[in-house]
């Protein structure tokens, strides 16, 4: 019997070691930056591309926020929006290089950044899409001209006065000035989710939001991804992610996290763009975010969820591979007229 505990204890720590392995990997994806592109031989910057682009990076430090370098790229049109990408979970800024030319003749600036645990992005867990819509607000604000300084101080004197969580928003939550470009959000995957996070709670100040491979559950991705890298998976995903989701205060169930629900609160139109070989954000949940997207919490609102199936496309391949031309293409014009109609 005494041999028999200590095997039963060895299994006990072994399956307590993997799940602690399998949530720190997940909060910690590997970082992207200039040495991983020079790794694989890609452009770090736009400046590098086949066509080089000029470009700005600056660091936005507010709120005790440090986001890393931020690039602001020049479009091509200097009436459209400005777009800001949200790239994926273990991507960075640099996801934006080849999708550029999907939206520079539409807009004029692009803000590409890398999230928090990502990229450039100071030392740190990601937070998995619970909390980076916070700030993704302020990268609005800042494109649309606000001084988030000013803004913050504006909200300090009025905490005093404002009487319910209804007033702060409305605080928070206020139109564009007159004249300031409209933001057009794009999210790749996680970064879809928190483009939707963000409308759902901020749905004055974005015009649209592209979603390019969204998941609607926060456990769906990450299982997917241990499978498709072949790694445990069965007894492990569901105790780390209820460590995940207790550390980022959605508790055990990731309450409130479900995208398909979040998106009814939209006011925006919602371009869905998903691979129909996607085999990380199932197809079944770009529709699913589509469908839901503007309906209302009754489902009698018309919707303003667009779906574009890409034929062949996987999570990774969209953008970069060959064989992917014609789903490629679709998108491209997808993204393109929807931006214009945005304009």
């Amino acid at each position: 019997m005494g041999m028999l505990g200590l095997l039963l204890l060895g299994l006990v720590l072994g399956w307590a070691w993997m799940v602690v392995v399998t949530a720190r990997s997940l909060a910690r994806p590997p970082r992207r930056g200039y040495t991983w592109a020079v790794s694989k031989k890609r452009p770090s910057d736009p400046s590098e591309l086949e066509s080089p682009r000029a470009f700005e990076t600056v660091d936005i430090r507010h709120n005790a926020i440090e986001s890393g370098p931020v690039w602001m790229i020049p479009g091509d049109d200097p009436g459209g929006p400005v777009v800001i990408f949200c790239h994926g979970w273990g991507e960075s800024k640099m996801d934006i290089l080849a999708r550029l030319g999907a939206v520079l003749p539409h807009c004029s600036r692009i803000i590409s950044w890398d999230m928090p645990g990502h990229g450039e992005a100071p030392k740190g867990p990601t937070p998995l899409g619970t909390s980076e819509w916070m700030i993704l607000e302020d990268l609005v604000e800042l494109a649309q001209g606000e001084d988030l300084d000013a803004r913050e101080r504006e909200a300090a004197e009025l905490e005093a006065t404002l009487e319910d969580e209804a007033d702060w928003d409305a605080h928070f939550d206020m139109r564009p000035k007159p004249g300031a470009p409209k933001v057009v959000v794009w999210g790749y995957s996680l970064g879809a989710g928190i483009a939707i996070d963000l409308v759902a709670n901020r749905a004055n100040r974005v015009s649209a939001v592209i979603a390019e491979s969204p998941y609607c559950l926060a456990p769906t991705p990450a299982r997917n991804m241990l499978i498709l890298k072949r790694l445990p998976w069965r007894a492990t995903i569901g105790p780390a992610m209820f460590l995940l989701g207790m550390t980022r205060s959605r508790g055990p169930r990731w309450t409130g996290f479900d995208r398909a629900s979040l998106v009814r609160d939209a006011r925006c139109p919602i371009l869905v763009i998903h691979g129909d070989a996607d085999e990380i954000s199932p197809p079944e949940d770009g529709a699913a975010i589509a469908r839901a997207a503007g309906t209302g919490e009754d489902g009698t609102s018309p919707s303003r969820g667009t779906l574009v199936p890409l034929p062949g496309a996987t999570h990774f391949d969209l953008w970069l591979d060959p064989a992917r031309a014609e789903a490629r293409a679709i998108a491209t014009d997808a993204i393109g007229s929807f931006i214009r109609s945005v304009s």
